[in-house]
């Protein structure tokens, strides 16, 4: 039961969180993505088509494989990746090994990126003119939100 609450909460924190600017999914290499990583991935879908959501994928345990199968994990991550982008998308995919500290440095610096670039807060056009999203107050410091729902 505080599983399927908690997802509810991602869900609608996904979907609706206007100052969250990126998210780091965490997905075992040698397992790939599994069903609530591809589900999370709907959720924040059509945010990451237009681009007003960033992603980040790290490949965990990368020190576990071999160079092949280390490629074919990059390969089948950017399959799953393009049923979910578009030209607007920023989304991102990388080896990761806490262990090894393969890709920390990487990743250390696309979350600096995120955190030190000014975003645009989404407005909409009525009758002409440009509004502020009523429901919530344009944020100043993005959302940087780690993790899956494991």
């Amino acid at each position: 039961a505080a599983k399927l609450r908690w997802q509810v909460v991602m869900a609608d924190y996904l979907a609706v969180r206007r100052s969250l600017s990126g998210v780091v999914l965490m997905v075992d290499s040698r397992l790939g993505f599994t069903d609530l990583d591809e589900r999370l991935l709907r959720w924040i879908g059509p945010r990451l088509r237009t681009g007003e959501v960033k992603l980040l994928v790290l490949l965990t345990k990368a020190d576990k494989l071999t160079r092949q199968d280390a490629g074919q994990a990059l390969a089948d991550a950017q399959v799953v990746l393009g049923k979910v982008g578009s030209d607007e998308s920023d989304l991102s995919v990388s080896l990761f090994s806490a262990l090894k500290k393969t890709g920390v440095n990487d990743v250390q610096a696309m979350l600096h990126a995120w955190a030190h670039t000014p975003r645009t807060v989404p407005v909409a056009v009525v009758d002409g003119e440009a509004v502020a999203p009523v429901d919530e107050a344009p944020d100043a410091s993005p959302d940087v939100s780690l993790g899956a729902l494991r």
